[in-house]
């Protein structure tokens, strides 16, 4: 497991590549209208060469998230060991995934010791916004996948 320095290390430099890709969307997407304003086919053949760099640089972003979460994994096991969370296994897969999910959460309906132990042993741990940054990151996974 990384140290909590590295970890923020390693956020720090993720969040450093997606507010430089921003400036390199933005640019682009400044260089599209010019293209489309002034009827250059030329320049609107390169937006869309420099879109599949952009998309690049979206990947290397990605594994790097997942080398960073992956780094954490012996942190998940431990909260799984000691009953304050359930895992599912990584899929590149959206609906093999919403299956895992699924099995999981009816197995987690299911065990009403389980979810009384994380109900009462989780809140000590989290600030009580982890869920929803969770949300919000799968959110954008997903909207990204799909854009």
């Amino acid at each position: 497991m990384e140290s909590e320095g590295a970890f923020q290390k390693g956020l720090k430099e993720i969040e450093n590549d997606v507010v430089a890709m921003g400036g390199i969307v933005e640019k682009a997407i400044e260089r599209a209208v010019e293209a489309l304003k002034k009827r250059d086919l030329a320049l609107s053949h390169k937006v869309i060469a420099d879109d599949a760099k952009i998309n690049q640089q979206r990947f290397n972003i990605e594994d790097k998230c997942i080398r960073l979460v992956a780094a954490q994994r012996p942190t998940v096991r431990a909260f799984v060991r000691h009953g304050l969370a359930v895992t599912v296994p990584s899929t590149h897969d959206p609906v093999e995934l919403g299956q895992l999910v699924a099995r999981r959460a009816r197995r987690l309906s299911a065990d009403a010791a389980q979810r009384q132990q994380m109900r009462t042993r989780g809140p000590a741990l989290i600030d009580g916004r982890g869920a929803a940054r969770v949300a919000r990151a799968f959110k954008r996974l997903a909207e990204a996948r799909h854009a």
